[in-house]
């Protein structure tokens, strides 16, 4: 911050911040609002920092991606976990049914659990893709809001008119 000029200082001590990192949608909207009542030079001086902002949100939506996929990549860890254990509880019954000793009561109770174990698995992967559509969804959601954000940042930038000050 000893590199900033007078006027981003002042920009920054509108916002109520350190840096021009960590600047949010509250922020700009904020900068906007009095944009008429600010110093030109000023102002001038905040929208020059917008690519910085820019910057900052491509960062964070490259961030929430990656959480987004070890999110993803934890679920189907764990999913393919259950489907081994399930796979290897068939396995075993099979050997069970296989042995020539087995009578057919308990053959009958081990395709029970055999079925008990099919549905559980399919139970499990239900939950997975339901998982999965939900982290796309709000996965989806939150990069629609950022590329949002920063077309109107863009767009506000665009439109802004500076004020024509009249001096005594």
């Amino acid at each position: 911050m000893n590199n900033l000029s007078t006027d981003e200082k002042r920009a920054l001590d509108l916002m109520r911040k350190e840096n021009f990192r960590g600047i949010s949608k509250d922020n700009v909207m904020q900068l906007v609002s009095i944009l008429d009542k600010v110093d030109p030079e000023v102002a001038k001086a905040i929208i020059a920092q917008m690519p910085e902002v820019v910057k900052g949100i491509i960062e964070n939506e490259k961030a929430y991606a990656s959480i987004l996929s070890k999110g993803i990549e934890s679920c189907n860890t764990s999913t393919h976990s259950c489907f081994q254990t399930e796979d290897d509880i068939v396995k075993c019954l099979q050997k069970e049914i296989d042995k020539e000793d087995t009578t057919f009561e308990q053959k009958q109770y081990y395709f029970n659990k055999m079925a008990e174990a099919a549905e559980r698995k399919e139970g499990k992967d239900t939950e997975h893709k339901n998982m999965i559509l939900t982290i796309i969804k709000y996965g989806g959601e939150a990069l629609a809001l950022g590329l949002i954000f920063t077309a109107g940042v863009f767009i506000g930038k665009a439109d802004i008119q500076f004020p024509v000050m009249k001096r005594a």
